[in-house]
Order: structure tokens, then C-alpha cells, then sequence
């Protein structure tokens, strides 16, 4: 089967959100459902129960739609990368009140990588960049 880049795009990405989302439980379990503390994941990402459970969701969306079409794919990328952005945003530069998944600066680099890779993917925005072919160095 032929897979345009947006549906091997979602399965990647979709594969490791939902794994994530699912190992990450093993380590938020004694912790609040949702706030700004957690378990450490990986050492690398403090997480909650709705972290989680958000990241598991995307993940089964975006492997949803990667394997239903390829405009499907094109519009679920467009959204889980524009939710990628607002959580990194929120991350970043919201209020204490706002972190109810427990994201630290791990979880908004994550979120800012993967949010603007998939929008920038999904609406094609390089299409008009000339990349050099055999470029050398002199």
C-alpha cells in the first residue's frame, strides 16, 4: 500500500504517542489525576493520569486516521499539531493553575517538536523550498 507522508507521519507519531500514553501510567499511579505534579517518565517527563490519558487519545486518533485516508491523515496531523502547540504554549507560558498535565520542560519540548512537525507537514509548507541537489563544498 502506498502511504503519503501524512499517513506514515500519523502511524510514527501516532505509535509513539499511544505508547507513551500507555507506559506512562506505570509511573503516575499515586498521583492526582490531573496537576502539576506526577511521575517521572523515562526521566525525562513528569506525568499524570490525564497527561496520559490525552497522549493515548492523540495517539489512537492520529493512527485512526492514518489508516482510514490520506485526507483524513492530512486533517488529524493539522489538529493534534495545532493541540501540540496550544499544550506547549500553555506549558511555556501559562499560569501554575493552567499545568493539569503536569508539564514540565521536557513534555513542552515534545509537544513544540511534534506540533510544529506535523503542521508543517500537514499543510505542506515546504513545498517551495529548492533544496540543493549534489551540493559540494569547496
Amino acid at each position: 500500500m502506498n502511504r503519503t507522508t501524512n499517513q506514515s507521519l500519523g502511524l510514527t507519531l501516532g505509535a509513539i504517542y499511544a505508547l507513551i500514553g500507555l507506559a506512562g501510567f506505570s509511573v503516575s499511579g499515586g498521583h492526582a489525576f490531573s496537576g502539576s505534579s506526577g511521575g517521572m517518565f523515562m526521566d525525562m517527563f513528569t506525568v499524570n493520569a490525564l497527561s496520559n490519558l490525552v497522549s493515548l487519545v492523540l495517539g489512537l486518533a492520529m493512527l485512526w486516521a492514518a489508516n482510514d485516508s490520506a485526507d483524513r491523515a492530512k486533517m488529524m496531523n493539522t489538529v493534534v499539531g495545532v493541540l501540540c502547540l496550544v499544550m506547549a504554549a500553555i506549558g511555556m507560558w501559562g499560569s501554575a493553575s493552567m499545568n493539569v498535565m503536569a508539564m514540565d520542560s521536557g513534555a513542552n519540548l515534545l509537544h513544540l517538536v511534534t506540533g510544529v512537525v506535523l503542521v508543517v507537514t500537514a499543510l505542506d509548507l515546504l513545498r517551495h523550498v529548492h533544496w540543493p541537489r549534489g551540493a559540494t563544498t569547496a
